[in-house]
């Protein structure tokens, strides 16, 4: 690790200037360290990220109050999907991580079949490719009947009856894709096991529906689900098997960990924030692995309006333009480097990402739906961000052309190319060098 002092000495003619030192970073063994195990420039941390993970909370509301709770805590719609489209570009990974092992990619709008729910990933497949992606890339269906979700330990049993033989018990969080409801009783496949189990022991889809759609009724709002009916806002009761798709309210979520002085297990809660908080994984020497808090945080509100930092386009031209990239659709969707990064999505109202400061970086927005800001990427058309550039790979690049590295590069102009592929030209402190790499898996080579 180096650090740089900077020493200013007065002159007769001038006052003293301030001595600037590198902002010290604290890191952890891990995101549930209560304490730190040192600190180091952000420079070389950033320098030695291997990889960002995303620590998400929700604020809820409960009996007239709002309680903090993880995403663990929680059950949402998402997680009893079994069939999805993706919203942008997603990239399949071998683990539920985003530096896992790079399988392959799908485009938006692509249909899978969700496998299995680990923390914010999901397991899919589609066609011939199976790889992990973010749950919050899924877009749910509305004919989706979704599967079983097991709120506590529950016996499975040979016939629907409390008298029946038992014929192996059915843990806690599992999904269970393949059933039917017959009144009070669910019947289901549970591995080399098929029986049935108490209808109140699950959540389904329909337990998050805003509104259903009956098969002579047709759409109906629903107040809730009892035991293998639905009640509608009129309170009128309708059998689930009567009904063929439902619209879920994306604020509602129930409780899976009863919370101290808080929501217990089942309560249903309302969503009112999700906070995203990123965290980079850096190798440092003498530590191996370390963690550390990115300083930005993704706030997304289900009731809140859009950024109070935003500007119109006239206020954002009389700034220098540092750089600015858009998509190549009809809709003027895109990214402006000007004293800070500004996303717009119809090309009059810009809103700033504040975790890029008053900065001016690069961007890039490439046709296959990736994103560019400086050394991070965006998978989310610019939703989010995450480091991208493995800085050692780059030195591998530039020491296999004899380039020597000063003690800063820096990254003048991306490029978006026709292929899978971007374009970057980079001073190295010696000289310029043009590298080119995949835009989802890194794959760096010089360009002569």
């Amino acid at each position: 690790m180096k650090w740089i002092l900077l020493v200013l000495f007065a002159t007769p003619s001038f006052a003293a200037l301030p001595v600037v030192l590198p902002k010290a970073v604290p890191f952890f063994k891990s995101p549930k360290s209560l304490f730190s195990s040192g600190q180091c420039s952000r420079e070389d941390l950033e320098k030695n990220t291997l990889r960002s993970e995303a620590e998400i909370n929700f604020r809820v509301a409960w009996d007239r109050k709002e309680f903090s709770l993880k995403e663990n805590d929680l059950l949402r719609d998402v997680q009893l999907l079994k069939t999805a489209m993706t919203k942008d570009l997603s990239v399949l990974r071998g683990q539920p991580q985003s530096q896992g092992k790079y399988l392959g990619s799908l485009k938006a709008k692509t249909s899978v079949e969700v496998l299995a729910i680990s923390s914010s990933w999901a397991l899919v497949r589609s066609k011939q490719l199976e790889g992990w992606i973010s749950i919050s890339n899924l877009d749910p269906q509305f004919t989706d009947q979704g599967s079983a979700f097991t709120l506590t330990d529950t016996y499975l049993r040979a016939t629907p009856s409390l008298n029946a033989r038992l014929l192996t018990t059915i843990s806690q969080g599992t999904r269970l894709p393949q059933f039917r409801i017959e009144k009070n009783w669910l019947y289901v496949n549970f591995g080399k096991h098929q029986g049935y189990i108490d209808l109140g022991h699950v959540y389904l889809r329909a337990d998050f529906a805003r509104w259903a759609h009956h098969q002579k009724l047709g759409w109906v709002q629903v107040r809730h689900r009892e035991f293998s009916q639905l009640k509608t806002q009129d309170n009128l009761l309708f059998p689930l098997e009567e009904f063929t798709a439902f619209i879920p309210d994306a604020s509602r979520a129930f409780v899976l960990n009863p919370q101290y002085q808080g929501p217990q297990m089942r309560s249903r809660v309302e969503i009112k924030k999700i906070v995203e908080a990123r965290w980079a994984v850096s190798r440092l020497k003498d530590h191996g692995e370390v963690w550390w808090k990115m300083d930005h945080e993704n706030v997304s509100s289900q009731n809140a309006g859009r950024n109070a930092n935003g500007i119109k386009t006239d206020e954002l031209l009389k700034r220098s333009i540092f750089s600015m990239a858009f998509t190549d659709s009809q809709k003027v969707h895109g990214l402006v480097s000007a004293k800070g990064i500004y996303r717009t999505e119809d090309g009059i109202q810009w809103h700033k990402l504040e975790s890029f400061g008053n900065q001016d970086y690069p961007v890039a927005v490439h046709k296959d739906g990736v994103w560019f800001v400086g050394s991070y990427r965006s998978l989310d058309s610019g939703k989010t961000f995450e480091p991208f550039i493995r800085w050692d790979r780059v030195a591998d690049v530039l020491s296999q052309q004899n380039v020597n590295v000063g003690s800063m590069v820096k990254i003048l102009r991306i490029e978006s190319l026709k292929t899978p592929f971007i374009e970057i030209l980079m001073d190295t402190g010696s000289r310029r060098v043009s590298l080119q790499t995949h835009i989802l898996n890194q794959t760096w080579r010089a360009v002569k």
